[in-house]
């Protein structure tokens, strides 16, 4: 089952238009892996160009789904500027900061993730992630793409093999 770009649905295999709001699914059969029909595709999301320290880290088999900058209003460090960027690959998330210097770089990959929730928010949306040892709260990326980002993240830990439907940066 493959997702729907505009609003993250999820829309069956042979569908030409997304069940929830109507955009067109052509093209993406074009992308599917031949005589692979456990692979989704899915049209990536990239509303941020990542650095290439980020590109760097992607192995040569990761493909990036999505790529936000969190709202600096939600995501705003006392005494520093910048903003928190979140990175979705078929393998994991990937979160660093980015100000005048960058700020570290770290992980969650999708098999330390035990939940996954989302929440609709006037301008923008929340996507919460539970993992065995720690959380992560996306906060601060349009409603859309939280809920895209949701739907990812539970593709991902149900075991579903998710590739992008254009060629990555890193290719």
């Amino acid at each position: 089952m493959a997702f729907c770009s505009q609003c993250g649905a999820q829309v069956e295999g042979d569908a030409s238009f997304c069940p929830k709001c109507g955009k067109s699914m052509t093209g993406r059969a074009a992308a599917t892996s031949p005589g692979d029909p456990s692979v989704d595709v899915v049209e990536p999301r990239i509303r941020t160009n990542p650095p290439s320290f980020v590109l760097e880290a992607l192995h040569p088999s990761e493909s990036m789904l999505g790529a936000f900058s969190a709202s600096l209003f939600d995501h705003h460090r006392e005494g520093e500027l910048g903003q928190d960027k979140f990175v979705l690959t078929n393998e994991r998330i990937i979160m660093y900061h980015w100000s005048l210097f960058h700020k570290g770089l770290s992980e969650m990959p999708y098999k330390t993730i035990t939940g996954v929730s989302y929440n609709r928010g006037i301008f923008h949306g929340k996507v919460v992630v539970e993992a065995a040892n720690s959380g992560l709260t996306i906060d601060g990326i349009g409603n859309d793409d939280a809920a895209f980002t949701e739907k990812v993240i539970a593709a991902c830990v149900a075991g579903h093999k998710l590739i992008a439907a254009e060629p990555q940066p890193n290719e």
